[in-house]
């Protein structure tokens, strides 16, 4: 992952650069609750090519459907088998951000900031994660073309799975 910068500095944001967008399905959904189980289903989103740097401040994983009860499940479905990844294309190929989410567990351990709200009203526990670090990600839109989930299950049996980053354009525009 060398095209990608540690910032470690706070940002500063320049007028008219702020990014918030959801990772949308070739078809332009943005509901990840699908069966990727036997042809993966791949949510993006991609840097405008005409600015330079883009950083990312977080990217956020929302999920619920079911109470959960067992951190060995995603929400309240059975472990994953193949899991939900984070990933990026570059010229050179495919990278990968984080290991395959395959459980609850996995939201705690690879996100900064994770969350579980109750509703029960709706019987229903809300999963909240947001990917992100004490510092910015700092990349060239030349070096890293689209940063993208894919889904490897069956998600049918969650209400709702959605994801978004949000960060900002840092220089000039080319």
């Amino acid at each position: 992952m060398s095209n990608l910068i540690n910032q470690g500095e706070p940002p500063t944001i320049e007028a008219g650069n702020l990014v918030f967008d959801f990772f949308l399905e070739s078809g332009g959904s943005n509901e990840m609750a699908v069966n990727g189980s036997i042809t993966p289903v791949e949510f993006s989103w991609t840097p405008d090519p005409n600015r330079v740097d883009f950083v990312i401040a977080n990217i956020n994983l929302v999920f619920w459907g079911g109470v959960i009860n067992n951190p060995d499940e995603f929400s309240s479905l059975p472990r994953l088998a193949n899991g939900i990844e984070l990933n990026f294309d570059t010229p050179a190929g495919e990278g990968t951000l984080l290991p395959p989410i395959t459980r609850n567990f996995d939201v705690n351990v690879y996100t900064s900031d994770s969350k579980l709200f109750d509703y029960s009203g709706a019987n229903s526990t809300v999963v909240y994660g947001q990917f992100t670090t004490d510092y910015n990600l700092r990349f060239s839109t030349t070096d890293v073309q689209r940063i993208f989930f894919r889904i490897n299950d069956n998600l049918t049996g969650l209400t709702s799975m959605q994801s978004y980053i949000r960060g900002y354009y840092k220089g000039v525009t080319r």
